[in-house]
């Protein structure tokens, strides 16, 4: 058994359970309410939303199954670099509003000027 594989599954599985239990009801109930006549793109942001909830319970599947069985290691592998893909994501995601935040303010200052 490998400890750090059980606990990152048990971390995957309850990510999960918070985003659909809170996440669901503080994102995706009122985003579907909303009157949007881009159907498209509401329904888009849904399929986004159910998409991340399948593919947290799968990381934490990934997981916990070799961790549990001593078998499949390649699927904790696997997992291991989906998350770090959506970490680098996610931090270039971050950084690159910082920098549009901040070239957007510094023209605001320039054009009070």
């Amino acid at each position: 058994m490998n400890l750090w594989w059980i606990a990152a599954g048990l971390l995957a599985a309850f990510t999960a359970v918070v985003h659909v239990v809170w996440g669901g009801r503080d994102i995706d109930r009122p985003l579907m309410a909303l009157a949007i006549d881009d159907r498209q793109v509401k329904y888009g942001a849904h399929l986004c939303w159910h998409l991340v909830t399948i593919e947290l319970a799968a990381l934490s599947a990934a997981y916990l199954w070799p961790a549990l069985t001593g078998r499949a290691a390649d699927l904790a592998v696997l997992a291991t670099i989906v998350c770090l893909a959506a970490t680098v994501w996610n931090l270039a995601m971050i950084l690159r509003d910082r920098k549009s935040t901040r070239l957007n303010s510094s023209h605001t200052d320039i054009s009070r000027m």
